[in-house]
């Protein structure tokens, strides 16, 4: 009796809003291998379902599909790795990714490994790079001091010298480009 108002009290209930749970039904469906893969995309796509492992008695490592699961696990690395790279660069990260439907595992995969393998690839020539730009910057500051004690050891006036280090010190596109050697010709031909 009890129970038969209860339903009659559910089923009476007005449309469910977000904030109710609406009525269920626990369903098993049983799925030839062959499409098991193609049906659970398109029935965890529409949102409608909630998916109970029955298996939750066996260890991951005795599962049906352990290596497919290793190999998502993998790939989820690899996206992870691809966002820390995109937040590290500053650039903005799409909360909503476009999905392109029916995804092969395979093709995914393969996209994955070789984008992480071209950014691995120009993370480390990046890094090569700044290490090569910072011998470099630091010989040039080297040669530069040099220069200013060569100069100042050899008795020139302060005006002298005042001259050189702006020209030495400035970093305008002649300065950059002619050697150090140039720069002190031009600045004293007479004196060398």
């Amino acid at each position: 009796m009890v129970l038969e108002r209860w339903e009659n009290f559910v089923d009476n209930l007005p449309a469910m809003d977000l904030m109710r749970s609406e009525k269920m039904s626990l369903v098993q469906l049983i799925i030839p291998v062959e499409s098991a893969h193609r049906a659970v995309s398109y029935l965890g796509g529409l949102g409608l379902l909630q998916f109970c492992d029955l298996n939750a008695d066996k260890s991951p490592f005795q599962r049906t599909f352990v290596n497919q699961v290793k190999r998502c696990g993998e790939m989820s690395r690899k996206l992870r790795f691809f966002k820390d790279q995109i937040h590290k660069a500053g650039l903005p990260c799409s909360t909503h990714p476009a999905i392109e439907p029916d995804v092969e595992l395979e093709e995914l995969e393969i996209q994955l490994a070789e984008h992480e393998h071209e950014l691995i690839e120009m993370n480390s020539n990046s890094e090569k790079l700044q290490q090569t730009y910072n011998e470099l910057l630091e010989f040039k500051m080297v040669l530069q001091k040099a220069v200013g004690f060569l100069v100042s050891s050899n008795g020139h006036s302060v005006a002298e010298d005042r001259e050189l280090g702006e020209n030495v010190y400035s970093n305008n596109a002649y300065g950059d480009s002619a050697s150090l050697l140039e720069q002190v010709l031009d600045i004293m031909p007479c004196a060398l």
